[in-house]
């Protein structure tokens, strides 16, 4: 017996297991999002968080599960980190705009998760991107810096000088 969808009479192939066609499907999506436009959203909203989360994990879990500079390993305080101009490459659009993290994340697992990206915990990124050194990186050693002796990186409004 072949299937047929129970709205239009139409055929309908046998590995669908909804019983509708895929132009009725696809009205029937339309006229429901249309109807419920903060449903979808929020929908689509949790979709894509969730797909984030999965993306950062298996990322996470690809380059050792830890911030390479101190061990943290709380998955919300990971971040990518660009060692060379070709892993910050990656990170951009032909266009030189940034993209987003799922798409990068994406596009490191099909490069088979090259090593120039790492994974560093929020405080060691900042501090690299900063004041070009992590703390972790000769603890012990660290000499204490006060505002004045930072390297000559300035950010408007920040501090004088």
């Amino acid at each position: 017996m072949i299937p047929t969808c129970t709205q239009c009479g139409k055929e309908k192939p046998e590995s669908r297991v909804d019983p509708y066609c895929a132009e009725c499907r696809r009205a029937r999506n339309i006229k429901w999002r249309t109807e419920n436009p903060e449903k979808h959203l929020e929908m689509s909203r949790r979709h894509k968080r969730d797909a984030q989360t999965r993306a950062k994990l298996e990322f996470v879990q690809a380059y050792g599960g830890k911030c390479t500079c101190c061990g943290e390993s709380e998955i919300h305080f990971l971040t990518i980190e660009h060692l060379t101009p070709e892993g910050l490459a990656l990170h951009k659009w032909p266009n030189g705009k940034r993209m987003d993290t799922l798409t990068t994340i994406r596009r490191l697992k099909k490069a088979g998760w090259p090593d120039y990206v790492t994974v560093l915990c929020m405080n060691c990124n900042y501090a690299k991107g900063m004041f070009g050194f992590c703390p972790h990186d000769d603890l012990g050693t660290f000499p204490i810096r006060f505002p004045g002796s930072f390297p000559e990186r300035r950010y408007p409004g920040t501090m004088e000088g």
